[in-house]
């Protein structure tokens, strides 16, 4: 038991193959898919928020290997929670679905501003100046999203 637990925690340096080598291919490759994505979308998008996200991914795997390694009882190889989650088929799913709608077309807004107004604005205007308008683009979106939070919901 002692090995197969050093063996896992060994595995869990790339997230989702200590998973894989407890037998929980499902949550293993899910972890895996999740922690290349992020570094993908990180590299691709250069969205400092997926560098952090990557971090959170490695430790949770790590953990969670650890974790199952140790249980006595063999885990049940069933989907990882978020994606439980976006896959839902209640009445949160229309909540869900808003959800990542939201965030896909934040990201592909803050994309399609990165690598096209921003560099066609950089030919036309100093950096200096870019760096305000990029500042300050920012700062917009914050204080909508915190108007939006607080006029949002007025359930109590």
């Amino acid at each position: 038991m002692r090995n197969q637990k050093s063996t896992a925690m060994f595995f869990s340096i790339l997230p989702g193959a200590g998973h894989m080598y407890l037998g929980l291919q499902k949550q293993g490759i899910q972890i895996m898919a999740l922690f290349f994505l992020t570094i993908f979308l990180n590299d691709w998008l250069h969205i400092g928020f997926f560098g952090i996200i990557i971090p959170i991914i490695w430790f949770y795997a790590m953990f969670d290997v650890r974790e199952k390694a140790k249980s006595e009882i063999p885990p049940e190889d069933k989907d990882l929670d978020i994606i439980t989650w976006l896959n839902s088929k209640s009445n949160s799913s229309q909540n869900t679905s808003k959800f990542l709608g939201i965030i896909l077309i934040a990201v592909g807004c803050i994309a399609l501003i990165d690598k096209i107004v921003f560099p066609i604005l950089d030919t036309l205007i100093s950096w200096n100046v870019r760096n305000y308008l990029q500042t300050g683009l920012v700062s917009l979106i914050f204080v909508a999203l915190g108007i939006k939070l607080l006029l949002g919901s007025k359930k109590y």
